[in-house]
C-alpha cells in the first residue's frame, strides 16, 4: 500500500514537472482525452498535442526534461504518423521503486493512417483549466469532444466513463459538435450519434453502431500518408524498440525466479508493448518446458551426430530469430530467453554433446545474440542446497564456467543470487532502465 502511494505521488509529480517544463519554454499544447482524474490519478497514457514545429524536435525536448529532473527516458517509438510514444521512468535510488510516465505525442492526430484532426485544430482556442492546484491547457470543448469520440469509435470502445465525460461536453456545446460531426460522419452519422448522446442513461453501445459510424466517416487515407506511414514501419524495424535478454546459469541459481519476478513486474508492463518468453531457442510452436531430474543422466551423441545437432541449432537459431524474435523486438516487445546457445558449451552433457565443442564455440559466436546476457550466479553449496542435480566439483566447474564465459561476452553481467531473488531481480531492472535510457541517447544523438 505505502508503495502504490508512492508510486502516485511520484507519477504526478512527474506529470506537473513535464508542465512545468513547457510553461518555462513558453511551448503551446494541448492536453487530450479524459481529464477527469488528472492530476490525482493517471490511469493510462497522457495524450498531448503540439505543433508541427516543436513535434519535430520532441524526442529532444523530453530528453532535457528527463536530464532537469534526473528522469530516465526508456523508451521512445512512432505507433502513427505523426505519434510518438515515450516512456519516462523515475528510479527512487533508495528504495529501488520505480514510477512510469507514458506520454502520448502528436503533431496532426491520425488513427489507422487516417488523418483526424489536424494540430492547428487541435490547439485553436484552446484553454487554461485548474484542477487541484494544477494548470494545464486542454483543447476547446468541441476540439475535446470530437478527438476523444472519433479515438473511441475508432478503437470500437466506448465505455460508461467514456461515455459519461463525452456526455458532458455533448451538453456544453451540442449544436458546435453536431456541426463538426455532420461534416465527418455525414448526417446519417450525425442521426446516429443525437441518438446516443440524446439519452440521459448509458445502457452501452453495441458494436454494430461504432462499425456503422467507422464507416460513414469521410475521412479518407491519402497516397502520402501511405508514404509516410512506410517510411515509419521502415523506421521502426531498422531501429526496434523491444528488447532480447538472456538468462543463464547453473541449476539452483535461482534464475526462473528471477525471470518470473521481471515478466510479471511493472517494468515489463508498462516499458514494452508485449512480452515473450522462450526456453533455450526460439519456436514457431512453443512446447511445454519438461524438466529432467537429472539431465546428466542421459546417453551422449556421438561425434558426427553432435556436430550435425550443432549445424542444425545454428539454422535453427538464424532463421528462427529474423522470423520470430526480431519482429516482436520491432514491435516493442521484450522477449527473455531461458538459456541461450551458450549453455551448451558450459553443459554440454546437458545436451547430449560428444565429442569436441571447436564446432560450438564457433556457431557460439555466429548466432544472433540477445542485447544483454544475465549470467545469475551462487556459491556451489549453494546451489546443491537448492538443486541436487549434479556433483560438488560439477557445479564447481559450471560457475567458474559461467564467470568465465560472462568476460568474453560484452553485454554479460554476473548477478549475484545467493542472498535474496528480490535484490538480484532490482538489479537487473537497474540495468535494464540503464541500458534502455542509453540507447535511446545514441539512438537520438
Amino acid at each position: 500500500m505505502a508503495e502504490r502511494s508512492e508510486v502516485d505521488n511520484m507519477q504526478r509529480l512527474m506529470f506537473i514537472n513535464f508542465l512545468t517544463f513547457l510553461k518555462d519554454q513558453n511551448i503551446d499544447y494541448s492536453i487530450l482525452g479524459n481529464i477527469n482524474n488528472l492530476p490525482e490519478k493517471i490511469d493510462s497514457d497522457i495524450d498531448i498535442s503540439f505543433s508541427q514545429q516543436i513535434y519535430n524536435n520532441i524526442e529532444r525536448l523530453i530528453q532535457v526534461y528527463c536530464s532537469k529532473y534526473n528522469y530516465r527516458l526508456c523508451n521512445c517509438f512512432n505507433h502513427e504518423i505523426s505519434s510518438k510514444y515515450f516512456l519516462i521512468v523515475y528510479l527512487n535510488e533508495k528504495t529501488k521503486i520505480s514510477t512510469f510516465l507514458a506520454i502520448d505525442a502528436c503533431s496532426d492526430y491520425y488513427r489507422n493512417n487516417k488523418l483526424i484532426l489536424t494540430w492547428e485544430k487541435l490547439l485553436e482556442n484552446n484553454q487554461i483549466i485548474s484542477k487541484r492546484n494544477c494548470d494545464f491547457k486542454v483543447c476547446n470543448t468541441t476540439v475535446s469532444f470530437l478527438y476523444y469520440f472519433i479515438k473511441r469509435v475508432e478503437k470500437k470502445k466506448v465505455s460508461k466513463d467514456s461515455f459519461t465525460y463525452l456526455k458532458s461536453l455533448w451538453d456544453l456545446e451540442t449544436d458546435a459538435i453536431k456541426k463538426e460531426l455532420r461534416n465527418i460522419y455525414g448526417s446519417a452519422g450525425l442521426n446516429q450519434i443525437e441518438l446516443l448522446f440524446n439519452k440521459n442513461v448509458y445502457d452501452g453501445i453495441n458494436a454494430e453502431l461504432l462499425n456503422n459510424l467507422t464507416n460513414f466517416s469521410t475521412n479518407r487515407i491519402k497516397i502520402y500518408d501511405i508514404y509516410k506511414e512506410y517510411l515509419r514501419i521502415y523506421n521502426r524495424i531498422i531501429k526496434p524498440t523491444g528488447l532480447v535478454i538472456a538468462f543463464l546459469g547453473c541449476d539452483g541459481s535461482g534464475k526462473s525466479t528471477i525471470i518470473n519476478n521481471i515478466y510479471n513486474r511493472h517494468l515489463s508492463n508498462s516499458i514494452f508493448r508485449d512480452k515473450k518468453y522462450f526456453h533455450l531457442c526460439p519456436e514457431f510452436i512453443q512446447k511445454p518446458k519438461i524438466a529432467s531430474e537429472n539431465p546428466h543422466s542421459l546417453k551422449t551423441r556421438n561425434s558426427f551426430l553432435s556436430s550435425i545437432k550443432i549445424i542444425f541449432l545454428l539454422f535453427k537459431y538464424v532463421i528462427s530469430f529474423w522470423l520470430l524474435v526480431y519482429p516482436k523486438k520491432a514491435k516493442s516487445n521484450i522477449i527473455f530467453f531461458d538459456r541461450y546457445f551458450h549453455d551448451i558449451l558450459i553443459d554440454p552433457i546437458r545436451y547430449r554433446h560428444g565429442g569436441s565443442l571447436k564446432l560450438a564455440t564457433l556457431v557460439g559466436k555466429i548466432v544472433p545474440k540477445p542485447d544483454l546476457f544475465f549470467i545469475i550466479d551462487a556459491p556451489p553449496d549453494l546451489l546443491l542446497l537448492r538443486k541436487q542435480e549434479v556433483s560438488f566439483i560439477e557445479a564447481e566447474r559450471q560457475s567458474k564456467a559461467y564467470r568465465k564465459i560472462a568476460s568474453k561476452l560484452s553485454n554479460a553481467f554476473i548477478i549475484d543470487n545467493s542472498a535474496n531473488s528480490e535484490i538480484a531481480t532490482l538489479q537487473i531492472e537497474t540495468i535494464l532502465l540503464d541500458y534502455l535510457a542509453g540507447r535511446l541517447k545514441i539512438h537520438g544523438s
